[in-house]
């Protein structure tokens, strides 16, 4: 779980800065200002992609092996990147406006680390209510749940948890996108 992790907040908070990391640029050129957060995405995922090979070799050594179930972490993947992408249209547009931005999205990052079963099973909190609730409804957690599948369980990833994320990553993305476009006229004055 820590690897999709990984990718996943190493990209919504680097990507959170990229416009403000990039004011150099886009203070001089212009061009479409979404290929900074796009590339910021797609570099993340060829790592995610390049770290599932230690993860292989984890599966092989300890003996857990490989499966057919492995076809689906480049979907999972995808899943997990436009997720990903729609978020920090979002975070990176408005920390243009709003300077501490990163550091406040960097605190949600590590809050949603611990609500979401990475280090630990769902089922341990199958008896605490309201936050077992809450666990159950964060969009990572069925992603997380799709990587065990895949990689250590070899079996099919719940395909409602991956359609529900997908669901909802494309809606964040198409806000984000709106968000991004709305407030990228004023990038240039605000920098």
């Amino acid at each position: 779980g820590i690897i999709p992790w990984t990718f996943f907040s190493t990209v919504v908070g680097i990507g959170t800065t990229s416009i403000k990391s990039n004011q150099g640029i886009i203070k001089k050129v212009y061009f479409p200002r979404e290929i900074l957060i796009i590339s910021q995405v797609i570099s993340g995922l060829v790592n995610f992609f390049i770290s599932c090979v230690i993860i292989l070799i984890f599966c092989i050594g300890f003996g857990v092996g490989i499966s057919i179930h492995l076809i689906m972490i480049p979907i999972i993947a995808v899943i997990q990147a436009v997720f990903a992408l729609g978020l920090v249209f979002i975070t990176s547009s408005i920390n243009v406006y709003i300077q501490d931005l990163e550091y406040i999205v960097s605190f949600i990052l590590n809050m949603v680390f611990y609500g979401t079963p990475i280090i630990y099973q769902l089922s341990q909190f199958s008896s605490a209510g309201i936050l077992y609730n809450l666990i159950q409804i964060n969009p990572m957690t069925p992603l997380m749940n799709a990587y065990r599948d895949a990689f250590l369980y070899h079996q099919w990833p719940d395909a409602l948890g991956l359609i529900y994320v997908a669901g909802l990553g494309f809606i964040v993305l198409l806000i984000g996108y709106f968000v991004f476009k709305k407030l990228e006229k004023g990038f240039a004055e605000q920098l």
